[in-house]
C-alpha cells in the first residue's frame, strides 16, 4: 500500500497557478473586510484581480497540459 502522492507529480507551472489563486482569494477576503473608498481604487483593484485570475488560470492549464503529455 505504498501509493505515491499525486500532488508531487504536478509541474511547477501548475503550482504557480495554485499560488496565484491563493493570492487572489486572500485579496478578495481583504477586500470584503476593508473595501476601497474611492471608485478609482475599486476599479483598479478589480482589474488587478481579473488579471491575477487570468494569469493563475493560464498557469494552471499550462501545468496540467504539461503533465498530460
Amino acid at each position: 500500500m505504498n501509493r505515491e502522492n499525486p500532488l508531487r507529480k504536478l509541474p511547477l507551472t501548475a503550482w504557480g497557478g495554485i499560488v496565484v489563486f491563493a493570492a487572489l482569494m486572500t485579496g478578495l477576503i481583504q477586500k470584503s473586510v476593508m473595501p476601497p473608498t474611492s471608485r478609482e481604487a475599486m476599479l483598479g483593484q478589480g482589474l488587478a484581480q481579473l488579471l491575477m485570475l487570468l494569469v493563475g488560470l493560464g498557469l494552471l492549464i499550462a501545468g496540467l497540459r504539461q503533465k498530460r503529455s
